[in-house]
């Protein structure tokens, strides 16, 4: 699933930087506001699966959030003021679908690895 988001959330940013129309942009933050919908209920069980205090994970991952939260309008306004409204989306959609793309090459070399250990216990 986190596959799905980092790649298809990307490919959404993208595609909304191609946007000519009020429309065609309403359209396609639609999509990344529905790919970004996958992220908390994932995101959140993977930082809490298998513990037993997930105070701490939680919190660190919150201060993270709020971190980036707090840099984003920053950095989108550095972007669009250097470069243009379009590179706002294009470039977090292209750091996107690389992190998609790595996670996907990872579990994809990683799981069978897993799997043959754990069945072997």
């Amino acid at each position: 699933m986190m596959v799905i988001f980092f790649i298809g959330i990307g490919l959404a940013s993208i595609a909304t930087s191609w946007a000519t129309t009020p429309l065609e942009i309403s359209i396609r933050l639609c999509l990344i506001g529905v790919f970004a919908a996958i992220y908390h209920p994932v995101g959140l069980a993977m930082v809490a699966q298998g513990r037993v205090n997930t105070g701490m994970p939680l919190a660190i991952i919150g201060v993270f959030v709020n971190m980036g939260v707090a840099c984003a309008a920053g950095v989108t306004g550095f972007i669009i003021d250097t470069l243009g409204w379009r590179y706002a989306f294009v470039i977090p959609g292209m750091i996107s679908t690389a992190i998609g793309g790595l996670i996907l090459q990872s579990t994809t070399f990683a799981l069978p690895k897993i799997f043959a250990e754990r069945l072997n216990a």
